[in-house]
């Protein structure tokens, strides 16, 4: 489930589950947390801002004509859009097969859960299987325990708004690697994150864009047939793997797939096919349990295991 945090009062967004009356209890615990999560990540930026004073001579960042300015690490956080998902990973991954490649992430940081194993709800450990690359390239493990409740994390937003204007030693953005633990067939395992972002009309340092429109410009090209390899660099520190935007979604589906929630599912899994459709006159499409067309959002969508009438649909 995505959802954000936008500035202002009331800037905790709340998730539309539509119809659906069983996130009742998910809704009323969860807008607890992030509540928590908001004030310890203001907090975290409050410090970074204490202890990194960057050029006094300049802004962090400014909107265009300088109408708006972001003089520290606390402004530039408290004034921009926070990112939240709630994880529940099923299936293991391959032997040696990495679930969730080395990246490095974009935003300014990143606060998290550890991952937790849960069976029917119920809580079982802290997994493994979360590794990130050192300042001297080694790779390695990192072992969460009980005691660890909120992990932050730099990303290269800070190589591209922070570090510019610091003197002497860098902060730091984190190559990291997630590796799917094996777990019983009835086990998930779940994870929060919230992907701090600058300010949507902050201007790029380098690009003369603002950061809301260099996004945009990543969601088109992600979302276009033949990608932009310069678009999804935008915003980057550096040419690296590690920073270059990924793109992860499969751009066209093989015949007995439908593009469905940003991939390609098997239609027999959902013992549907385009002949069974077309038998009733009806179209295939890519719906949620209530019935919704796919809007190209976030969401509970999949293939559903009957045909849709596209037209009575959209009345």
């Amino acid at each position: 489930m995505a959802t954000h945090s936008i500035p202002g009062p009331g800037g905790i967004q709340d998730i539309f589950h539509g119809d659906a009356t069983e996130c009742t209890n998910f809704d009323k615990a969860s807008k607890g947390f992030r509540a928590e999560v908001d004030h310890v990540t203001r907090a975290f930026a409050s410090r970074i801002s204490d202890g990194c004073l960057p050029d006094q001579t300049k802004n962090l960042l400014e909107t265009k004509s300088e109408a708006h300015t972001f003089r520290t690490v606390f402004d530039v956080v408290d004034n921009g859009e926070h990112l939240e998902h709630f994880h529940d990973y099923q299936g293991s991954s391959a032997p040696n097969e990495t679930t969730v490649e080395w990246h490095t992430d974009q935003g300014l940081f990143l606060a998290f859960t550890p991952g937790v194993l849960t069976e029917q709800g119920k809580l079982l450990e802290e997994t493994e299987g979360f590794y990130i690359e050192l300042a001297d390239k080694s790779q390695h493990l990192v072992q969460f325990g009980k005691d660890d409740d909120l992990i932050f994390m730099l990303g290269d937003g800070m190589n591209q708004v922070v570090n510019p204007s610091l003197n002497g030693r860098h902060l730091r953005a984190v190559p990291h690697a997630l590796l799917m633990p094996t777990h019983g067939e009835n086990q998930s395992r779940v994870w929060y994150g919230r992907m701090v972002l600058p300010p949507v009309d902050a201007v790029h340092p380098q690009h003369g864009e603002t950061f809301g429109r260099l996004r945009q410009l990543l969601i088109e090209s992600t979302t276009s047939a033949a990608t932009d390899d310069e678009a999804l660099a935008l915003g980057c520190s550096s040419s690296s793997i590690f920073t270059h935007a990924r793109q992860l979604e499969e751009a066209s589906c093989e015949e007995g797939t439908l593009f469905c929630w940003h991939r390609c599912m098997v239609t027999a899994d959902h013992e549907v096919s385009e002949d069974i459709c077309s038998e009733e006159n009806l179209d295939l499409s890519c719906v949620n349990p209530r019935g919704q067309l796919w809007d190209d959002s976030h969401g509970d969508w999949f293939v559903q295991n009957f045909c849709r009438d596209v037209i009575s649909s959209m009345l």
